[in-house]
């Protein structure tokens, strides 16, 4: 296992807890980019820690998605489809920032939609509010996910559930 996500998730965890903001990211999902696995990121629930696929197979060896899953240890981290949420994103923009998306994406169109996507958080100086936006989604993501599984977490905000 990586170093840095060792260190990472330990200080993710406190009192059996996941902490949300440390949790959050591994969420993001872009479908059809690089690793089309179902589950890349899996959590665990003995010593609450985050492992890649990856880091199972070569450190655990385990053979696949489905040997993780059934020795009921590890729970795939949830999936936001961050596609899905960033036309979400666009759709809610004014009308002269969805023309300027759309300009963008014309003279752009020889790039892959995530480019042009962030060439527009460029020019439009929205790379706050769609964190924001972001952010929030994932974090709802998140609190249903450890809902789903009996996890408990809390946040930097004191939340906890």
């Amino acid at each position: 296992m990586c170093l840095c996500h060792i260190l990472f998730n330990r200080m993710s965890r406190m009192n059996n807890r996941i902490i949300l903001e440390d949790t959050i990211f591994y969420g993001r999902y872009y479908p059809n980019i690089g690793d089309n696995r179902d589950h890349y990121w899996w959590f665990c629930t003995f010593d609450y820690l985050i492992y890649s696929i990856d880091d199972l197979i070569k450190q655990f060896h385990y053979t696949d998605a489905e040997s993780i899953e059934r020795v009921g240890l590890f729970i795939p981290m949830f999936k936001t489809d961050m596609f899905e949420l960033e036309n979400q994103y666009l759709s809610l923009l004014p009308n002269d920032e969805k023309k300027l998306y759309r300009n963008i994406k014309q003279q752009n169109s020889n790039k892959d939609y995530n480019t042009i996507f962030n060439i527009f958080l460029d020019f439009s100086k929205s790379w706050k509010r769609f964190y924001e936006f972001e952010k929030k989604h994932l974090r709802e993501d998140a609190i249903d996910w450890c809902r789903q599984y009996g996890i408990c977490w809390t946040s930097l905000e004191g939340k906890k559930g």
